[in-house]
């Protein structure tokens, strides 16, 4: 079956959750944070593409962002405090990061890996490599940090690293939580049996739901 974090993180916290969700189907109230953050995401990949090639824009960046909410059609939307509250994230972000080095190998990068009888899927936002390695960069607008415990524990992270061997043969050095509204990095690494261990709870938990 396909798998996914969402998926396999639901079921974690709650299987009969799991089961109103992507059996049952039952309708969701809509997330207006998440609307809010592809608009940002969607501009930060454009921002991360000009780094790559030398030199970030934020003007372009700006750009990208206000079409992403369809400002033309909708002049409105400039007047939520939602834009205003994405804009400034994105201005902020750039002027702490616009003088540092930026060596994105992928952006965006989906996966689609088979794991026993199941197929895992998903897309990772940044994979960085350096001198020493690679890292990954997943990044989060949550409005407070998480404790480093937290991170530490993260299964999306270990997921992506999982996927990250089976697709491309690479073992990440570093994995790493960037909170968007605080540009603040939090950055935590999985061992070679760490990650083995996750595949096989990955297909265990599959072969149960």
């Amino acid at each position: 079956m396909h798998l996914s974090y969402s998926k396999l993180n639901t079921y974690r916290q709650c299987p009969l959750r799991y089961r109103l969700t992507y059996q049952d189907r039952l309708p969701r109230r809509p997330r207006r944070l998440f609307r809010a953050a592809r608009r940002i995401h969607h501009a930060l990949m454009v921002w991360l593409t000009y780094a790559q090639r030398g030199t970030p824009s934020l003007p372009e960046v700006l750009r990208a962002y206000d079409l992403a909410w369809d400002s033309e059609r909708q002049p409105e939307v400039r007047d939520l405090q939602e834009y205003a509250e994405g804009e400034q994230i994105l201005r902020a972000y750039h002027e702490a990061n616009c003088e540092r080095p930026c060596s994105p190998v992928f952006l965006e990068q989906k996966f689609d890996v088979r794991l026993g009888e199941h197929r895992l899927t998903g897309a990772i936002d940044r994979v960085d490599t350096g001198e020493t390695g690679y890292e990954v960069i997943d990044y989060k607008l949550d409005r407070e940090l998480r404790p480093q415990r937290t991170i530490d524990e993260d299964l999306q992270l270990g997921l992506y690293h999982l996927a990250l061997r089976e697709a491309h043969g690479i073992q990440p050095e570093a994995l790493s939580l960037y909170f968007l509204r605080h540009n603040i990095k939090a950055t935590t690494s999985r061992t070679a049996e760490e990650i083995r261990g996750l595949g096989e709870w990955v297909e265990a938990t599959g072969d149960r739901i």
